[in-house]
């Protein structure tokens, strides 16, 4: 009885302090350290762009372990869960209709300045997309790309990637991947490894409310987050020695 009361006094105090968690704006990366990037990252002028398109430390619904990257195509924002209640929020570009995705995923395999290999299904609607694209600044993955693997090893072929395209951050625009800004993409690199568990929520029709996860207890939020590693455990190490170049085909925008 006494560990019921105390767990419900530490989940009462975490709820009250996500509920006065003032949100943060984080000053964007300066651009002089992107002065090394091998290619024209395509930077962005965030001075000139409105809040919602900013990087923020933001108090949120999900309940998810810390280290999860939650992606809400509804808002169109990916979270990384840095403690309870409390995450990095980036804008992002979802897929566009007939192109969504949503369901559970494990970073296999991280790349920068990735190649982009175009789906039979793309090459079959243009004829003139190329077998493969090195990386580059004119690559529509962009400067860096996170690769999502099911439970059982298999590539989704769904990325978490930067973009050419700025202007289209925000949009439903993308062929199923998530897109970020160069910058926002290089920073959730940085701080995410390989085995990172991602949450993709479903596409929402008007008038219907999110069905989030929410563990009760700490026990199952431990659970939660062992299944995802042991589910992934084999296919994360063979992709952690794959060969760049050797990877499948990887979906584009």
């Amino acid at each position: 009885m006494q560990k019921i009361i105390g767990l419900i006094l530490i989940m009462s105090s975490l709820a009250a302090c996500v509920e006065t968690y003032e949100t943060q704006y984080i000053e964007p990366t300066p651009k002089e350290q992107f002065e090394k990037e091998p290619h024209n990252a395509k930077l962005v002028d965030f001075s000139s762009l409105s809040p919602e398109f900013l990087r923020v430390r933001i108090a949120v619904p999900f309940e998810y372990p810390q280290g999860t990257i939650v992606v809400d195509p509804n808002e169109r924002f990916v979270y990384l869960m840095e403690s309870e209640g409390i995450a990095l929020r980036y804008p992002i570009a979802v897929g566009r209709d007939g192109f969504e995705w949503s369901g559970e995923a494990t970073i296999a395999r991280r790349a920068q300045w990735p190649a982009w290999r175009p789906t039979p299904e793309m090459r079959a609607e243009n004829e003139n997309l190329p077998e493969i694209v090195q990386g580059g600044s004119e690559n529509p993955l962009g400067a860096r790309a996170l690769y999502l693997y099911d439970a059982q090893g298999n590539d989704t072929l769904y990325r978490i990637h930067g973009t050419t395209n700025p202007a289209s951050i925000g949009t439903a625009s993308s062929s199923g991947c998530i897109r970020m800004f160069n910058e926002h993409v290089i920073d959730l690199y940085n701080r995410v490894p390989n085995g990172t568990p991602v949450v993709v929520l479903p596409l929402l029709l008007p008038g219907e409310e999110a069905e989030l996860k929410k563990p009760e207890t700490f026990e199952e939020y431990v659970a939660w987050f062992a299944k995802q590693v042991k589910d992934n455990a084999a296919h994360i190490e063979a992709a952690a020695v794959e060969e760049p170049e050797a990877s499948a085909a990887t979906a584009a925008q």
